[in-house]
């Protein structure tokens, strides 16, 4: 078990585990602007831990039902979504969270989130580390719009790993069916993330905080 500091606490398990797990104990999923500020606040052991570990994040990719394309969706501002993922979801695409027209309503255009087109997903998913622009509001989503801590921790993590900023943080979405979680590499692997989690099988560490 990771040391991560009160207030925060690891499963290391599934998505369809942990996640129920946290909303029956009133913990809040921890999303990626948490992961970053952690990264670069917290002392010792604990932020050691937060920097050179692989974290699963309150992020969904959610592939367009009738496209390629795909948003980017922070998890914990669409619970209808995490109160689906439960032991034996039915699922679809070797783990995604199906995401259909039901009762005439559209959720994928419904959802609120980061827009990636389908020939943007396609190159990302050869390389993550093009389309520099795209990527930095990308980052600038997951840091829920603060910008000078997606720049700040863009600055601290080029610098820490002797690359420049376009070396760091790369972005890998995915166009398989439903909606998945995105993962993120440690610290010092660049912290390049990517939408590919399959909710039943993947297993790594999840972490809920304390509201």
């Amino acid at each position: 078990m990771l040391e991560l500091g009160k207030g925060y606490h690891e499963i290391f398990g599934r998505a369809v585990d942990a996640i129920p797990a946290f909303r029956e104990r009133g913990l809040t999923f921890m999303s990626g602007k948490t992961l970053m500020e952690r990264c670069l606040q917290a002392d010792g052991n604990i932020g050691e831990n937060f920097r050179d570990n692989h974290f699963y994040i309150a992020l969904f990719n959610v592939k367009d039902p009738d496209d390629d394309r795909v948003k980017v969706v922070l998890a914990n501002e669409h619970p209808e979504l995490l109160d689906r993922i439960v032991p034996g979801v039915e699922l679809i695409d070797e783990g995604g969270l199906p995401i259909e027209r039901e009762h005439g309503r559209n959720f994928y255009r419904d959802l609120s989130g980061f827009k990636i087109g389908r020939n943007s997903a396609s190159e990302l998913q050869n390389d993550p580390y093009a389309l520099s622009l795209l990527r930095k509001g990308f980052w600038e989503f997951v840091a829920e719009g603060d910008i000078k801590l997606a720049r700040d921790f863009r600055n601290r993590l080029a610098q820490a790993n002797g690359l420049s900023e376009d070396q760091v943080m790369g972005v890998c979405p995915s166009v398989g069916k439903g909606a998945r979680l995105y993962s993120v590499y440690p610290f010092n692997r660049g912290f390049s993330t990517y939408g590919l989690t399959a909710l039943n099988y993947n297993i790594s560490h999840f972490v809920g905080v304390e509201n």
